[in-house]
């Protein structure tokens, strides 16, 4: 079960001189280039398991990690476009919406997958809980019955560069 979504290029929006239109943020962390930040700043992270289905488990259903959350416009807006992708360009598209403070919903969904992430937005990184829900396929529960594919896992994802992001193949 994998869909795949196309990212977006990430530009730069410049003033009539050709500078950036705001100046580095202060609170990025070591290893990500913030020398030409806009005022709609994109975000990405990297979690260490798959966003799409969490940690592996011992069923047919795993998604396939390191996996990857963009967030666009994420510095101004209340809510904005999102993407999650796994390590094999498999992704969806989403949109994220602000909570309240710096807690974010974060909602992706095609025919066969549905992602929701409530996580708590820091200066470097995403913390929270991630469900997943499948119908197209069925696994067993810890009561041994068959039913729909359903996870939930504790996430954890570290600010990235988005160039280090993997594309996906579809066309968006």
């Amino acid at each position: 079960m994998s869909v795949a979504l196309a990212a977006p290029a990430c530009t730069d929006e410049k003033s009539e001189s050709g500078a950036a239109t705001a100046d580095a943020v202060p609170d990025s962390p070591a290893g990500v280039d913030t020398a030409r930040v806009t005022l709609d700043e994109t975000r990405c992270y990297r979690s260490p398991h798959s966003v799409l289905l969490g940690p592996r488990v011992a069923q047919r259903n795993n998604g396939h990690p390191p996996g990857w959350i963009r967030l666009d416009s994420i510095r101004t807006q209340p809510e904005g476009p999102a993407q999650l992708v796994d390590a094999t360009r498999a992704g969806l598209g989403a949109q994220w919406h602000r909570q309240g403070g710096d807690s974010l919903r974060i909602a992706a969904a095609d025919d066969f997958l549905r992602v929701e992430l409530l996580v708590s937005l820091r200066p470097d990184s995403l913390h929270g809980r991630a469900t997943a829900f499948s119908d197209a396929d069925v696994e067993r529960d810890s009561a041994d019955q068959l039913g729909p594919v359903r996870r939930s896992w504790e996430l954890r994802a570290v600010r990235a560069s988005c160039d280090s992001m993997p594309r996906t193949s579809l066309p968006s």
